[in-house]
């Protein structure tokens, strides 16, 4: 569902997890609300997501999301300084939050920070930023945008994390 319970309507973006215990969680930004995620959970895939809620998951634009072989659910996203009253809005890290069970992300790492000028355009903020995935045996490939000027590839190897 595109739609907020707060009743701010601007959902963009969206990443999709299963959680260890069978229920589907959709994460989308709020165009109205920025600097923190919301989310909705359903019993099955079939099922419709009702209204998504206002979470205390941080982060900017597109993030991305999955589970590792031993079903816990991570989250890849971006920093968001406006989130802290900055001026600058730049999206200059790029991080990992993991979950042991879909509800509670209490283990993050900082992947990447980026702190690049952009030539000014439209949201070109500074760092990485809408974040694409493929698994690929044992690592998780992560591209994205730099600053809407370049494209980087980040390589993580799923062992980093622990578990199976």
């Amino acid at each position: 569902s595109f739609l907020s319970a707060d009743g701010k309507h601007a959902l963009a973006h969206e990443a999709e997890f299963r959680r260890p215990d069978g229920t589907w969680v959709v994460l989308r930004d709020n165009l109205l609300n920025h600097g923190h995620y919301y989310g909705a959970e359903k019993q099955t895939e079939e099922d419709y997501y009702p209204p998504s809620v206002e979470t205390n998951l941080y982060g900017g634009a597109q993030m991305i999301a999955g589970e590792l072989p031993d079903g816990r659910p991570w989250i890849i996203c971006n920093s968001y300084d406006d989130y802290f009253g900055a001026a600058d809005r730049s999206r200059k890290d790029m991080f990992l939050t993991l979950s042991e069970d879909g509800r509670t992300f209490d283990r993050t790492w900082l992947l990447l920070h980026i702190n690049r000028e952009s030539d000014g355009g439209v949201y070109k903020f500074g760092g990485p930023q809408y974040f694409k995935h493929i698994v690929v045996g044992d690592n998780i490939w992560v591209v994205y945008s730099v600053t809407k000027e370049k494209v980087g590839l980040t390589k993580i190897p799923i062992q980093l994390f622990g578990g199976e």
